[in-house]
């Protein structure tokens, strides 16, 4: 993991600073990220308990024109009103707010969890997201740090009372591994989608499995691709009666919308749905195309899009049908259009298999 280390800046009456070379990389990077989450340092944490407690500072070790040039950047942060100023692999940024990706990341989460996504303090960055599957229920308290997604990971806390301290464990490993994989990017809605696998995988009951594959097997309309045009179909998804289907297709132009549409609702089944929902997003001679349709599912088609920009999915276009069976089932509805979206998404390739 280490390279090598050295002191270097001895002065009288001054030991220097430690300079550590990593071996790689992403291991300096993890280095930096537990220092991010554990605040306050001191040579007792190092495991030198005689003498006084002194604190230890780490840093990224910048040369001497680098160091100059974050004692300006220092001073243009005062002079400018600026908020945040920090270092990452060498490079020096400043912000002067949240700024627009911070925003827009929000937006989307609030958007596609409704009343399960919370503010707890919006302007200290905390926020709180509850998964029910099942009869298990779950919450992530996130925070999210200044220099959150560019350079520092968002803090979290589980409160899960049903899952057993080796399963918190493993459950906190596959978040930071997320992180790691995502260094940079917005990550929230992957820690939210791995919270909510994880509970299926352990809470869904062998009586609901048996169920949802009757669905494949029996409810689910039979379809055909015409006019050259690839759809792909997704596992229906039955509760209390209503079944949710996802289906997609890449698509290179918005007239393409109108053909993928065509091809579907010519499909008897497909045809009769209660709700055919659907969003896409196409990137034309650098413009971004976008748009969205409830179909008379109130708000759904503005989650679903939602869902495309918070997976960063191009060149696209999801359809939802939902086939109500005559039971409300409240707000779960928007849970099962999110979940089967997001599994034809994962089966074209635009989210990471876990």
């Amino acid at each position: 993991m280490i390279d090598n280390c050295y002191r270097f800046g001895a002065v009288s009456g001054r030991s220097g600073a430690i300079v550590v070379k990593f071996v790689r990389k992403l291991y300096m990077e993890a280095f930096l990220e537990k220092r991010r989450q554990k605040r306050n340092v001191s040579s007792r944490d190092l495991g030198y308990m005689a003498g006084e407690s002194t604190p230890v500072y780490v840093n990224e070790s910048l040369t001497k024109a680098k160091r100059l040039l974050l004692n300006a950047a220092r001073q243009v942060k005062a002079d400018k009103h600026y908020t945040f100023l920090w270092v990452k692999n060498g490079r020096i940024f400043m912000r002067k707010n949240q700024g627009e990706r911070y925003a827009d990341e929000i937006e989307a989460l609030r958007s596609i969890y409704g009343d399960q996504w919370q503010n707890e303090d919006e302007l200290a960055g905390a926020y709180r997201v509850e998964v029910t599957e099942g009869r298990c229920e779950a919450a992530l308290h996130i925070k999210l740090p200044p220099q959150y997604p560019c350079s520092a990971p968002p803090q979290y806390q589980l409160s899960a009372p049903a899952l057993t301290r080796s399963e918190k464990q493993s459950l906190s490993a596959r978040l930071e591994n997320i992180y790691l994989e995502n260094l940079g990017e917005s990550v929230i809605y992957q820690w939210v989608e791995a919270l909510r696998e994880f509970l299926q995988n352990k809470y869904v009951s062998s009586n609901n499995l048996k169920l949802v594959e009757n669905v494949k097997n029996s409810s689910s309309p039979k379809l055909s691709n015409t006019n050259n045009m690839k759809i792909t179909h997704g596992d229906p998804v039955i509760d209390r009666k209503s079944i949710f289907q996802a289906h997609a297709a890449l698509i290179t132009s918005v007239e393409q919308v109108k053909e993928v549409l065509s091809t579907l609702l010519a499909n008897k089944k497909i045809g009769q749905a209660t709700h055919n929902i659907y969003a896409y997003r196409v990137l034309h001679e650098g413009c971004m195309h976008e748009q969205c349709d409830d179909d008379g599912e109130k708000a759904a088609g503005g989650r679903l899009l939602h869902l495309l920009q918070a997976t960063g999915a191009t060149n696209v276009i999801v359809v939802v049908s939902r086939w109500r069976g005559g039971v409300n089932i409240g707000p779960d509805r928007f849970r099962h259009i999110n979940s089967v979206a997001r599994q034809v998404l994962l089966q074209l390739g635009f989210v990471k298999k876990k």
